[in-house]
């Protein structure tokens, strides 16, 4: 009779038209979330999802050191995050430089 609440939720996500969204913001999210693991050294916060899209993660790093870092454990973090969902979520990571970001908006 009673329908749990994330069943509800998916079907409202996708009558609005917002799979896409919502699939994006929980594949951000859990990337903050198992980035301590993945990344224990960063202790400065220095990688941050920047978007989700065409099951490609992009994640802004501070230098082609962190690039690096990310793409060689990018075959764990693609696991980590689509077990999370169960199904495979993310195909790619791709990086992006944050100062390359912040000198194009000068």
């Amino acid at each position: 009779m009673f329908s749990p609440f994330q069943d509800l939720f998916q079907k409202a996500v996708a009558r609005h038209g917002m799979t896409e969204l919502v699939t994006a913001a929980s594949v951000c999210a859990k990337f903050a979330e198992l980035k301590p693991k993945i990344f224990p050294e960063d202790t400065a916060k220095n990688l941050e999802a920047k978007h989700f899209k065409n099951a490609t993660l992009t994640i802004m790093v501070p230098d082609t050191v962190w690039a690096n870092e990310v793409l060689n454990r990018q075959i764990s973090l693609i696991q980590d995050i689509n077990a999370t969902f169960g199904k495979t979520v993310i195909e790619k990571i791709k990086t992006e430089l944050k100062q390359l970001k912040q000198d194009a908006g000068s």
